[in-house]
């Protein structure tokens, strides 16, 4: 990577250089566990002190288009796939380069081989494909393997943004997850996870109601709410 002096450089660690980052002692940055909202945590002495990473920025006059608002910029990105930052640790690769990470474990590495090996063998003979071999987690991104192998660009960004977005709502669930495996040879009621699980849906599957504006292009004014869930990770 490029000097960190260079404003128009993207460091890949999380560094920032305005003093209030420097001046609090030790400061991480994390989502909140109430709303999921990113935030700053400066520990004072057995206690958490929680900001807004936006509200910091008004009061700090941080604008977005400085060197410490685009690196609060990437640190938000960033805790889409890591739990927590701390200043000087290294940025995900998603955010740097849209490589992942983390590795598909073997079985789902041999099962994309198989399907794409597939997909090549039916395309050059389409009598010797076995169409038993398919798997509908990966299928409809090797359908058209050839059309994908000439577009690869277009493709490999279609994959990491679905890839992105199964592993973010994947690793939402993690903590929750644990937290009910290691309850599970625990005779009393876990209240706190329960109530640990129901903070964490419900912000997440509750039903929402949306109105259109009477000042809208619809005829006829206001329509009928329509209720659904809302889905946020």
């Amino acid at each position: 990577m490029t000097s960190d002096t260079d404003d128009d450089a993207v460091p890949d660690r999380c560094v920032l250089k305005h003093q209030v980052f420097t001046m609090l002692g030790t400061v991480s940055f994390r989502r909140a566990r109430a709303d999921g909202m990113p935030v700053m945590v400066v520990t004072l002495g057995e206690r958490e002190a929680v900001v807004p990473l936006r509200a910091l920025q008004r009061e700090f006059g941080i604008a977005d288009d400085t060197p410490d608002g685009r690196m609060l910029g990437l640190i938000v990105e960033s805790l889409d796939y890591v739990c927590g930052l701390s200043l000087g640790d290294r940025l995900p690769s998603e955010v740097l380069s849209g490589r992942a990470s983390w590795e598909p474990s073997l079985e789902h590495r041999k099962r994309a081989f198989s399907i794409v090996r597939m997909q090549l063998i039916a395309w050059l003979d389409p009598d010797a494909a076995d169409p038993a071999l398919g798997d509908p987690m990966v299928a409809g991104q090797t359908g058209e393997v050839m059309s994908a192998l000439r577009n690869m660009e277009s493709q490999q960004a279609f994959i990491r943004s679905n890839r992105d977005q199964l592993y973010r709502a994947q690793r939402s669930w993690q903590t929750i997850l644990d937290g009910w495996a290691d309850a599970a040879g625990v005779e009393e009621v876990p209240w706190e996870l329960i109530s640990q699980t129901y903070k964490f849906l419900a912000p997440r599957y509750m039903p929402v109601t949306e109105w259109a504006s009477n000042t809208g292009p619809a005829r006829g004014g206001r329509t009928a709410p329509t209720p659904h869930p809302v889905m946020s990770w």
